[in-house]
């Protein structure tokens, strides 16, 4: 049985469409600049015959069952993330501009898939405790934690190398989400949605600070939101632990 490619692109530009049937029928060439890559996918900047840059993120194979499960229970990532993009989109929030997904099946196994987006030149808040800036930019960020959490929003990988920061000229901050494929709209459970909390930033004194930054935009108890902050990052902090210690035990 041959593999089967299932794709759309939403596009009317005509070389970033070329570009995408491309990288879904050849995959990427050399001309591509690997970004990141992962046990699980690659992150590429590729730029197209008229000088576009787009955003190409190649899913490997997945291990079963996920493999079967991705072509019959739920889309696959790659769609997934362009469904959320469109989502976030339409709410409200920023996230790259999404272009196309693809996916090859061979009969019900997903081989693999590819999710293009436009490409944005920010950088991610890594360190954000750090930073000079560091007081404007818990200030926003506790505000856009409480804006998604009021639009019912939850992203499970909520980590600093996922949101990329952008400062405008009037000082002010706008954010975009990344690596989006697991995320639920319309939550409503507290604990789910505060248990975003949990990856911001392993540093507890930084993670109080956005909590005291989120308790002033949303007016809730500074006390209140801490203690959810730091129980969701300890729960977190607890289960990496347990983990590591069974990885361990495996290899041994």
């Amino acid at each position: 049985m041959k593999p089967r490619l299932l794709k759309h692109i939403h596009t009317d530009n005509r070389a970033i469409s070329m570009a995408c049937e491309k990288i879904f029928t050849d995959g990427t060439d050399d001309s591509a600049v690997e970004i990141y890559r992962g046990a699980r996918n690659t992150l590429y900047d590729v730029t197209d015959d008229t000088g576009n840059h787009l955003c190409v993120k190649h899913f490997r194979k997945a291990k079963f069952p996920n493999s079967y499960i991705y072509t019959t229970l739920r889309h696959s990532k790659a769609r997934r993330s362009f469904e959320h993009a469109e989502r976030l989109l339409t709410l409200g929030f920023c996230t790259p501009s999404p272009i196309a997904w693809s996916e090859r099946r061979k009969g019900l196994k997903l081989l693999d898939s590819y999710y293009i987006c436009e490409f944005l030149p920010l950088s991610n808040i890594r360190d954000w405790g750090k930073r000079p800036d560091s007081e404007a930019l818990i200030e926003a960020l506790g505000l856009f934690m409480v804006n998604l959490h009021r639009a019912g929003i939850y992203h499970r990988d909520f980590s600093p190398g996922n949101i990329l920061a952008e400062l405008l000229p009037d000082g002010s901050y706008r954010f975009y989400l990344v690596d989006i494929n697991r995320m639920n709209f319309n939550v409503t459970n507290r604990a789910k949605l505060m248990s975003m909390f949990r990856s911001i930033s392993l540093d507890e004194a930084d993670t109080i600070r956005l909590a005291k930054a989120y308790a002033k935009a949303s007016g809730e108890n500074p006390d209140t939101i801490t203690a959810e902050a730091i129980a969701s990052l300890k729960k977190y902090q607890a289960t990496k632990r347990r983990h590591r210690k069974l990885k361990k035990l495996i290899k041994n």
